[in-house]
Formats: structure tokens, C-alpha cells, sequence
């Protein structure tokens, strides 16, 4: 499959001679069809389950002015994948991701036109910011130990931050909006609760992202067409989700619990379960998970079988572990049911999909 995504860099400004974010864009432009490689999977929570990418790029290089900042903005997205927005920040040393762009004019200087607005929102009835749509979870994982590139929530004050802005008020997706924020910009999500469960986001919502580039002096040009078009991959990819399920077993029956009303895929029957987190392995996840939502403790005995459940949105790759309980009894908070059945039984409730995979695969 070939996604296609539009690449953005600006005209040079200020006197410049050069600037290095439209000399990317018109690379990756003209370069047409180009396969990316993120190299081999780690393991990490949220990283791209895809792991090499067909990507066909298209460019514009934008003017350093109202018309530049605004073009995108109007621009028909039809058929887009993704819209990258590349600028140069010359201050820079780093490739800087920018989680966010403010609802805030802070002009230091006149853009090209002579336009000079140094304070007042952007748009009016608008947020004071919005958050890339994005995820930056995925980005997160793949990036964080990436010592040239860093996480900002401040795309500065000029045009890319107002192009930025004006892009995300026009074509991300309108639930996105207002969403709460952490003080580094990104979202704050539940993430994944249980077994099946996903990364709460923006849904369909096109990805968008600024991407600040520093000077060919302290990163040369390759390398930074490299490390975008690897940035633009995990942009589209969807994140892989780890995640542990409990079989837990007593008197040759198996715990089978139902989700309540208010919850994700209420009315679904699941065995017990839920993400891992970082530093966790899955016997300490699943232990963890269980006790938080059925106040018992379990004794992992060994792992069963090991699923990969394909989302709109996400993988789903979740380990089932047999378990006993050690101390307690089940009382229920997330679910609005349970029973003790025996394996032969278990195809008589409708599961969850990986779930019901599993139960295939034990009674056979």
C-alpha cells in the first residue's frame, strides 16, 4: 500500500539565501515514490508496527507571509495520507518535533509582506492552542533515544508556528479540539485500560505535523532527509500495542468477565488483562492489571499463545497468560459480570475478537 503525503518548506526569508526546509521538501517532491525502513521492531510500547513504508511525496515551498501561513490551510486534502510542515529554525542544533501550535501572534519581526503582529490570537473562537494530530505516543517511541532529535511545545511565535495552527484548525479533526494537555503538549489519554483496549485518539483525523529543521551546519542535509522521512513513516504507522491477558483457572473452569455499560466494547466478554507498561514485564503487568481490576491476586504460571489483532487505528499484539488466583475473590469495577465456565462452554458468549481467537485455538 502507498500513502501519499504532502511535504511543506518556506521560501528563504530575512535576507537568507537558503533555507534548508524548502531544499528537503522539494527533495522528497521530486523524488516521487520512496521506501522508507525504520529497521527492526524493538519491542517498545507504541512503536510503528510497520516497519518499512511506500510513501509517494508531493511539495509545496510557501512564502514567509499571511498568504504562506494560509495555504495549506485552504488547500483541498483530498487524498492525502498526511501533511508534514517542514521550517527552519535557526537558532537550532536539533530536528525539533513540535507537539503543538499556539493561537498566538508573536512576530518579532515583519514577515516578508511587512505583515508585523506582535500579539492577539491567530483566529478568533478558537483554542489557545491545538495539539498535533499526530501521534505522538508512536513518535515518542521511536524517536526519544534519537539524540539529534528532540520534543517541543513551542513552534515558536512566527510564521510556521501560525501556518501550523491555521492547518490543524482547518483539517484536523474537530473532536480534537481542546482536548486536555500535559505540560509537554501532548495529550492526555487513558491509553490502554485492558486487554483489546487502544490508544485514545483522533480517529480519522489526517495526521498533521511541524517538523523544525536546524541549519545543514549542525546536522547535514542528508542526514536530516533521512531522519524526516523515518519521522513522516511513524507519522503514518500505525502503533503496536502490548498488552497481557489472563486464562485464569480453578477447578477446571476459566474466568470469564463481561465489560460494563460506559466502558470501550461494553457487553463484550474478554479474559482479563491490559497494556504493559515501560520496565514491566508481562508477568508483573499482568499481576498488576488483575489486581486493579478485580481486587485478587494471581499467580502467572506460564504463557499460552500470543495474538496480533489488526485496528482501524492500532495493532494489537497481547500475550495469554495462564494464571491461578492466589488470595480473593473477584469484585468487579469494569465489568458487570463474570462466570466460571469450562473450556467446551466458553464459544457460548460473544468475546472479543483476539479473545475469541484464543478460545479457537485451545478447543482445537
Amino acid at each position: 500500500m502507498v500513502s501519499r503525503v504532502l511535504v511543506t518548506g518556506f521560501l528563504p526569508f530575512a535576507g537568507a539565501e537558503q533555507n534548508i526546509s524548502a531544499e528537503i521538501a522539494r527533495q522528497f517532491g521530486e523524488g516521487g515514490l520512496t521506501s522508507v525502513e525504520l529497521g527492526p521492531a524493538s519491542g517498545v510500547q507504541f512503536e510503528a508496527a510497520q516497519r518499512q513504508m511506500a510513501i509517494e511525496f508531493e511539495h509545496r515551498i510557501l512564502t514567509v507571509d499571511l498568504c504562506g501561513a494560509s495555504e495549506i490551510a485552504a488547500a483541498d486534502i483530498t487524498g492525502y495520507d498526511a501533511l508534514i510542515h517542514l521550517g527552519l529554525a535557526s537558532d537550532g542544533q536539533q530536528i525539533k518535533i513540535e507537539t503543538r501550535a499556539e493561537n498566538l501572534f508573536q512576530f518579532r519581526f515583519a514577515d516578508e509582506s511587512g505583515r508585523l503582529r506582535t500579539a492577539g490570537p491567530i483566529l478568533e473562537n478558537q483554542p489557545d492552542f491545538l495539539l498535533s494530530s499526530a501521534s505522538m505516543d508512536t513518535l515518542r517511541a521511536e524517536f526519544d533515544s534519537n539524540p539529534l532529535v528532540i520534543f517541543s511545545n513551542d513552534a515558536g511565535g512566527f510564521i510556521c508556528n501560525e501556518a501550523y495552527f491555521r492547518t490543524l484548525a482547518a483539517h484536523r479533526n474537530i473532536a480534537g479540539f481542546g482536548e486536555p494537555s500535559k505540560s509537554d503538549g501532548t495529550a492526555i489519554h487513558d491509553g490502554l485500560s485492558r486487554a483489546a483496549d487502544g490508544v485514545e485518539g483522533d480517529e480519522g483525523a489526517i495526521p498533521i505535523l511541524f517538523i523544525h529543521l536546524p541549519t545543514a551546519e549542525h546536522i547535514g542535509h542528508k542526514i536530516q532527509a533521512d531522519i524526516v522521512a523515518q519521522i513522516v513513516a511513524v507519522t503514518l504507522a500505525k502503533p503496536r500495542i502490548n498488552v497481557v491477558g489472563a486464562v485464569i483457572e480453578r477447578q477446571g473452569n476459566i474466568l470469564c468477565c463481561r465489560r460494563a455499560n460506559g466502558e470501550k466494547k461494553a457487553g463484550f466478554w474478554e479474559f482479563p488483562g491490559g497494556k504493559v507498561k515501560a520496565g514491566e514485564s508481562e508477568e508483573d503487568a499482568l499481576s498488576r492489571e488483575i489486581e486493579e481490576e478485580l481486587s485478587i491476586k494471581i499467580s502467572p504460571q506460564n504463557s499460552i499463545r500470543t495474538v496480533e489483532h489488526q485496528e482501524s487505528n492500532q495493532v494489537i499484539h497481547i500475550t495469554f497468560w495462564r494464571a491461578q488466583i492466589i488470595v480473593g475473590e473477584p469484585i468487579l469495577t469494569v465489568h458487570d459480570k463474570y462466570k466460571w465456565l469450562p473450556l467446551e462452554r466458553l464459544s457460548e458468549l460473544k468475546w472479543l475478537t483476539a479473545d475469541a481467537s484464543l478460545i479457537e485455538h485451545l478447543q482445537h
